[in-house]
Parts: structure tokens; C-alpha cells; sequence
């Protein structure tokens, strides 16, 4: 069987075993940071519910397909309302459990950043999963699992997705999904320490992703690590418009330290390193206006946050 992800060698043969002995249960919770995989492995396991081929999944037939786009009439993904799943939500979920399947044998719901339901969201969803209907499959994608209420994990099998080691298969397949060389793969996913969703955003300058790449350069820059810096900064070394982001969002970190300190918070930084850091960094960001060579720029970030 091909499965969906590379590593997490526990949590796919877990599953293989599941899927081959027909017995995948009827609440799956799949926790993992952003970029580990969990919704490619959610899929998975709904055309493994639904697909009727054998071995299943075939992830060739007509059912396989309609999941893969997200159009199969008994398959569902639930996603926040805004900044949150609301209780209603999880109600209309759980009449819809309870309608006849209009193609496959059973039915399948996502249900996406299920740490944001509420306590009434989730108390209203306990109640479906206490008694599920026949053949109805609940996959739950979670941040963390301690996020959700312990009647809710309770009730489910918990798949914790990790992220993957530098191997040969990983920086080969973000190489080709991110459109990278091999070499620019594997620094890719150094700086992401081992995220593969990661890398790839990484690769096409996505911001949200910077701000985390921005707060891996200030944790190794708390332990003085000028290479590990330097490693992260090595996959924008082409692009200066992600240069002056990635710069922006390590002074956003910073901002974020030093409005910590002043709360008399806990940070790996003393006050003085904190605007030093900051003063410096809107130095090197005026830089670039002149066109200098990236690699220097990064050698002056390096050596700023480790001084």
C-alpha cells in the first residue's frame, strides 16, 4: 500500500494495520503542527473509508478522485467560522451523520483545526462520537490534542505526526513540489527543522510561515548559534524582496520580546540585547535599498544576534 506521508513510521504502519483488517475507527484525532501533513493523511484515510477497490485505497477510481478535490457527496471537511467552529456547526455535523450515505457505504467528515471549537462546539460533538452512527468515520486535525477536552480524546484513536529527518526521500520531495534543487531542499528543510509543508511554503515566501522562520533564528540566536542563522537566512540568499520580510518579521519577534520585559515576563534576552538587536537590524534593512551583496547582509544579521 502507498501510503501519503514520508516518516512517522509508527503512525502509518498503526494505520496499515487498521486499514487492512477493516478496522479503522470511527474517531481518528490527528495532532501535528502546520505542514506535518495532517489533512494529506486525513485524506487518505477517507478513500480508505470510502473507496471500494481492493487493496483500498486504490487512489486510482472515481471515489479516490472525488475526495482528492473535495467534491465526494459523503465526504465533508468542516472548517473555522471566521476565528473559530461554532456550536451550530457541529449541530448541522451531526444530522448530517445521521442522513443515508448517497454513494459510498458511509460517510466521512473532516473536522479542520478542531482545537478551535468551543467547549459547547465540543460537548455538542461528545454526543455524536458516545454513539455514532453505523459506518460514519469522524476525523478530527488538531494543533496539540491537549487543546481539545479530555472527553473528546477520550473517545478517540490520537495519531501524533512528526517531523521528518533530512533523508533523501523528504528533500526529494520538496525539491519538486517547491520547484528547488536538491541543495536548496535540504536547506529548506534544515530551517524548518524537518517540516515539509513547511519548506515548501518556505519556498514561496509565504509570510506567515517568515514569522516562524523569524522565531527560529531568535531561539538559536538566545544560544549564540551564528551557523544555525546563517543556515536558516540561506534559502532567501536569491530573493531580497523575502530579505526585507523575513527582516520585517525578526523585528516584529523582537518587538514581541521587549513588549515581554516590559510585562516583566520570562525572555531569553536582556533589555539591552532586545533594542540593540532591534536598532541594528532597521540598519541593515536601510541597506538594502543600495543593493548589497545578501550574503554579507546575512553575515551582519548572524553576527548582531549572536554579539
Amino acid at each position: 500500500m502507498q501510503m501519503p506521508l514520508i516518516g512517522n513510521t509508527r503512525v502509518l504502519n498503526m494505520l496499515d494495520s487498521m486499514i487492512k483488517n477493516n478496522r479503522i475507527p470511527h474517531a481518528i484525532l490527528i495532532e501535528g503542527e502546520e505542514g506535518l501533513g495532517k489533512k494529506t493523511l486525513a485524506n487518505f484515510i477517507a478513500k480508505a473509508c470510502l473507496c471500494k477497490n481492493e487493496p483500498t485505497p486504490c487512489l486510482n477510481c472515481k471515489t479516490c478522485h472525488l475526495i482528492e478535490v473535495g467534491s465526494h457527496p459523503d465526504f465533508q471537511i468542516i472548517e473555522p467560522d471566521g476565528n473559530q467552529i461554532k456550536v451550530e456547526q457541529i449541530r448541522e455535523l451531526r444530522v448530517e451523520a445521521f442522513l443515508t450515505p448517497m454513494a459510498a457505504d458511509g460517510r466521512v467528515f473532516i473536522i479542520d483545526f478542531a482545537h478551535t471549537m468551543n467547549d459547547f462546539a465540543q460537548n455538542a460533538l461528545l454526543k455524536v462520537l458516545e454513539e455514532p452512527p453505523q459506518g460514519v468515520t469522524f476525523i478530527l486535525l488538531a494543533k496539540s490534542a491537549k487543546m481539545l477536552l479530555e472527553t473528546i480524546r477520550s473517545r478517540c484513536v490520537c495519531f501524533t505526526l512528526s517531523p521528518v529527518a533530512f533523508e533523501e526521500d523528504a528533500i526529494n520531495k520538496v525539491a519538486v513540489l517547491a520547484g528547488v534543487t536538491n541543495a536548496e531542499a535540504q536547506t529548506l528543510l534544515i530551517a524548518t527543522d524537518g517540516n515539509i509543508g513547511g519548506a515548501i511554503t518556505s519556498a514561496s515566501g509565504d509570510t506567515v510561515f517568515l514569522s516562524g522562520v523569524a522565531s527560529k533564528i531568535l531561539s538559536l540566536a538566545a544560544s549564540k548559534d551564528r551557523l544555525g542563522i546563517l543556515t536558516c537566512l540561506q534559502p532567501y540568499v536569491k530573493d531580497r524582496a523575502k530579505v526585507s520580510e523575513l527582516i520585517f518579521e525578526l523585528k516584529t519577534a523582537l518587538a514581541k520580546e521587549i513588549k515581554k520585559k516590559a510585562m516583566k515576563e520570562m525572555s531569553s534576552f536582556t533589555a539591552e540585547k532586545l533594542n540593540f538587536c532591534y536598532s541594528e537590524l532597521n540598519n541593515i534593512q536601510s541597506k538594502l535599498e543600495f543593493n548589497p551583496s545578501i550574503p554579507l547582509i546575512f553575515c551582519l544579521i548572524a553576527a548582531v544576534l549572536t554579539a
